[in-house]
């Protein structure tokens, strides 16, 4: 295939490959216009390899069909939220590679109720359903230095 590998994010890599959203890496690649993609895009450029010459690794339609989805990795609960705003939010994070349920790495919540405060104690993040939306518009999880992020003292 002739790529290189590396474990450090540098000015010459094309491609982050992980199956997750939210480290350091993925917002630098995504603040530097490197293409973030799934582990199944590697294998895919050494399948088309093996029965063409060609170089698959520019290709655009590989890396959008292997992109890796802005939601990859997160797992969201809801806290005070009515009926159609569960519903909207665990469509969003369903379309986008995310998770809704009882485990989460993210707690969508107003200031009240015990999955606030189980977040809290926890130490996960706490986001307003705004972050959502944002990510969605931007096509990348906003990190916990943008966006709708609870601020407020617990």
């Amino acid at each position: 295939m002739g790529g290189l590998t590396s474990a450090a994010l540098t000015a010459t890599c094309t491609h982050l490959v992980t199956p997750v959203v939210g480290s350091g890496k993925y917002h630098a690649a995504k603040e530097n216009g490197i293409k973030v993609v799934l582990p199944g895009w590697v294998d895919e450029i050494y399948r088309l390899g093996m029965m063409t010459d060609q170089d698959y690794s520019d290709d655009a339609k590989l890396a959008t069909k292997f992109a890796t989805p802005i939601f990859a990795g997160v797992s969201v609960s809801v806290s005070q939220a009515s009926q159609p705003q569960r519903l909207e939010i665990k469509t969003l994070m369903m379309e986008y590679g995310g998770e809704y349920g009882d485990d989460f790495t993210r707690a969508i919540a107003n200031p009240t109720g015990n999955k606030y405060a189980a977040a809290g104690v926890w130490m996960v993040p706490i986001v307003r359903s705004q972050w959502m939306v944002l990510s969605r518009l931007r096509k990348v999880s906003t990190g916990r230095t943008e966006g709708p992020w609870d601020t407020s003292e617990k």
